[in-house]
């Protein structure tokens, strides 16, 4: 019963993880060279793991059933409930925003022209995307916990396979590069990509609040994808070098093998579509629960963002940056002053957040991040 409890969270951590976020790490990788983007992934996912880790400890500590919004709310009163409401919030429109994008790339790498009548292929087949996926999320139709273990499976299986076909054509040059002049355009794809302390608390109800599984599921489902996108990362870069595409697929598959580009663009083309929908429905219950808006209002919102930015969107990695860097960011140093609050209550006994430097990581590791971003999006610093 222990092991299918830990594997439940394992899976519902990895599953929430593991997306269409990988995607962009080759191309934000080729462009700053492999090395910098490979110190950024092992700095960066350290850090999110000391925010997994004080996540799991302010869900196993504090009674009852939370979510993060609920968290903050705890320890940081009604202000702090709405600021991460609203982090949460923008954190999927954007999310919701690059698959939208994304995908548009992806239908349109397909054809020869650029456009239909002087309509980009792009726009179109992003409009496409976006409507058939809203009807599910109109609906209100959701996947049954029997579909996620082996969704997570399909999405692990199909990025090693497509690895495994290529990786004896990885040219080691392509693993030696440096690009300083570039060398911050990883950290808010990264962020982005192994974001995922939100699940945290569905993780805790899946284990039953057992604290030794919470622990090890937290763990566990920060590593497997780090690890996993080490692993796609390096081959992808490794066999492409600087001619990697935003959408790692893309480039990846037509300069590989046919098949390749047929199992690539089933995982760029699926891992987006679940994303999609997974993150619309949760969005759209968050503005009829919380908010008490009727189903056609929650569902016009919850489409409106992505329906209209796409036309305004330049590139489907500069979405993954500014989402990851500056909202996730925002959410992890919120995430660190909960942990320090924290430490004021007597019950917090175990807590990770207790007696270590953690939060004080995360923390500065995230300012750091939006003020360097936010400079080298305005052209400034040697950056």
């Amino acid at each position: 019963m222990a092991t299918k409890s830990l594997r439940r969270a394992v899976a519902i951590m990895v599953g929430s993880i593991v997306g269409a976020g990988v995607l962009g790490l080759p191309y934000v990788f080729a462009q700053s060279g492999y090395l910098i983007g490979l110190v950024t992934l092992l700095v960066v996912g350290i850090a999110i793991l000391m925010e997994f880790m004080i996540v799991g400890e302010l869900a196993l500590e504090t009674p009852g059933r939370h979510q993060i919004v609920g968290l903050a709310k705890r320890y940081l009163g009604e202000k702090g409930k709405w600021l991460m409401q609203i982090i949460v919030l923008l954190s999927i429109w954007g999310a919701m925003l690059a698959y939208t994008v994304g995908s548009g790339d992806v239908f349109s790498s397909f054809f020869a022209q650029n456009a239909v009548y002087g309509v980009p292929l792009k726009i179109i087949f992003s409009l496409i995307f976006l409507f058939t996926l809203s009807i599910p999320i109109y609906l209100g139709l959701k996947a049954t916990a029997d579909v996620e273990t082996p969704l997570v499976v399909f999405f692990i299986g199909l990025i090693i396979a497509m690895c495994a076909l290529a990786i004896t054509q990885i040219d080691l040059a392509n693993l030696q590069t440096v690009n300083l002049a570039k060398s911050l355009l990883p950290y808010g794809v990264v962020l982005f990509a192994i974001s995922g302390s939100m699940v945290i608390p569905e993780a805790k109800i899946a284990v039953s609040g057992d604290s030794k599984l919470l622990r090890t599921a937290v763990l566990l489902g920060g590593i497997i994808p780090l690890l996993l996108y080490l692993f796609f990362t390096t081959v992808v870069v490794g066999v492409v070098g600087d001619k990697a595409s935003e959408v790692a697929t893309i480039a990846f598959g037509q300069l590989t093998n046919p098949i390749i580009i047929v199992l690539g663009n089933i995982f760029a083309l699926v891992a987006m579509a679940t994303s999609f929908m997974v993150l619309g429905l949760v969005l759209k219950d968050t503005f009829i629960q919380d908010i008490g808006m009727k189903n056609n209002q929650a569902y016009l919102l919850t489409i409106s963002f992505p329906l209209i930015m796409m036309f305004f969107a330049k590139s489907f990695a500069q979405i993954l940056e500014i989402t990851g860097a500056f909202l996730i960011g925002l959410g992890g140093i919120l995430i660190g002053i909960m942990a320090l609050k924290a430490r004021k209550y007597k019950a917090v006994k175990h807590i990770a957040i207790k007696n270590t430097p953690a939060p004080y990581i995360v923390i500065t590791m995230f300012v750091i991040g939006i003020v360097l971003t936010a400079a080298q999006l305005l052209g400034l610093g040697p950056f």
